[in-house]
């Protein structure tokens, strides 16, 4: 239902008639108001994408001005009310299985199909902290979940096909717990 009401909010006409905003966030990959979003960080002999991707997760932004929708190609980027895409993140891999923002809305999370946490400065795009699951875990890769603690402290993931959570610290990357079935913790 969720991914219905945003196919139909996507393919809706932008009332001011300007088409694709530049949006609000400073980043590099922000568009200009004349770029096809199907154009967009297309891999090298690529002319077109079709579709955007099945979509994992999503996630409005704490200040109401964003929707960000983790899909198989990367991290899309809608301005509200509109719902015109303004931005596309996290294409190398693509493949977004989870997506949090923190309460004070200074980072994005970004959870992927190969086990990969990566925490995003909202305001100029950058990549702040790159987290990975132990070496022995990765056969369970896929990150399921993400939630930032109320005061944007600290980052937790998890695997849908485990009983592990990691806890970091989101703008350095460094772990500050790890909860599994030998603590009792399921």
């Amino acid at each position: 239902m969720i991914e219905k009401f945003v196919e139909t909010a996507l393919n809706a006409k932008d009332p001011g008639g300007s088409g694709v905003s530049t949006g609000k966030i400073n980043s590099p990959y922000v568009v200009s108001d004349n770029s096809d979003a199907n154009s967009w960080k297309l891999p090298a002999g690529s002319v077109a994408r079709l579709g955007r991707g099945r979509i994992s997760d999503l996630a409005f932004s704490p200040d109401g001005h964003y929707l960000v929708v983790g899909s198989s190609i990367g991290l899309w980027w809608y301005e509200l009310p509109t719902l015109a895409p303004i931005a596309l993140w996290d294409t190398e891999r693509g493949m977004i299985s989870a997506v949090s923002f923190s309460p004070n809305g200074q980072w994005l999370a970004t959870g992927d199909a190969d086990g990969l946490l990566k925490v995003w400065d909202v305001q100029d795009g950058a990549c702040v902290a790159k987290m990975e699951r132990a070496e022995k875990e990765r056969p369970y890769h896929w990150v399921s979940q993400i939630v930032f603690s109320p005061n944007s402290q600290w980052v937790a993931a998890s695997s849908g096909r485990d009983y592990i959570l990691y806890v970091w610290y989101p703008e350095t990357g460094v772990r500050v717990a790890k909860f599994h079935g030998e603590t009792n913790f399921r």
